[in-house]
């Protein structure tokens, strides 16, 4: 923003005029109207809330007569809007969520823990991200301490396996995936399904129509588990949020 200010306005004088420059900022409604176009009013408020309690926004007048408030970046604004990046600690100020966790819906079973340790370990985890599950103890447990991690979890994903074998040859997952994923729904995440194949439609078909979903079969899953880190990433680029690990810059 820049200023012109007439500094003798006697009758006859030759107009002087002087300049200044505040850097690094604009008026709030200007701020509010670019970015209206791209989000919704209630996400840009929450915004520049997080980004005034964080430090990284100010405000200051502008003008003498009619001073106008300007809403200008800290020198932690602009080191921010230079680097594109947040250090961990800052991090967790602004995010409600862990842009890095995965919450996995799965079933405790001796013959799933090879799709979730390839999972975690071959796929995710060198991606930079960190791996939740429903390990917990007890019914109240579930509802506290598993809420609070899918809560905390950017993404939610679901190893749909099979659990018992209906009289027509298909198969049934366990309850409590369904519950979980019915739970992340509600906190407002995007479930992504893994289907193992031969599950019936009565208890895939409507996870599938409505989620995202990747099929894959126990004799050839690694090329599914590899697709589910990349959709990951995909997501973090989409919202301008720095890849770790494995595909990072």
């Amino acid at each position: 923003m820049t200023r012109e200010l007439n500094l003798d306005d006697t009758p006859g004088a030759q107009p002087s005029r002087s300049q200044s420059t505040i850097e690094h900022s604009l008026p709030p409604g200007h701020v509010y109207r670019e970015l209206l176009l791209r989000y919704s009013l209630s996400d840009v408020d929450a915004a520049i809330r997080w980004l005034e309690i964080g430090d990284y926004i100010g405000y200051s007048g502008w003008g003498i007569a009619l001073p106008r408030q300007l809403m200008q970046l800290t020198e932690k604004g602009v080191r921010l809007a230079k680097t594109g990046c947040l250090d961990d600690d800052e991090r967790r100020l602004v995010y409600q969520e862990n842009p890095y966790a995965v919450f996995v819906a799965r079933q405790f079973r001796e013959d799933d823990n090879p799709l979730f340790t390839y999972l975690r370990d071959t796929v995710l985890a060198p991606m930079g991200f960190q791996l939740l599950d429903g390990r917990v103890d007890g019914v109240e447990a579930f509802r506290g301490e598993v809420l609070r991690k899918i809560r905390l979890a950017r993404f939610f994903v679901c190893l749909l396996t099979h659990r018992k074998e209906l009289k027509d040859g298909g198969f049934a997952s366990s309850v409590w995936l369904y519950q979980e994923t019915g739970a992340a729904v509600a906190l407002g995440k995007r479930p992504l399904i893994l289907v193992e194949e031969g599950m019936d439609d009565h208890f895939a078909g409507e996870l599938q129509k409505n989620y995202e979903y990747i099929p894959f079969s126990r004799a050839a899953y690694q090329d599914a588990l590899q697709e589910t880190g990349r959709r990951l990433q995909n997501d973090l680029l989409a919202n301008n949020i720095p890849l770790r690990g494995k595909g990072a810059p």
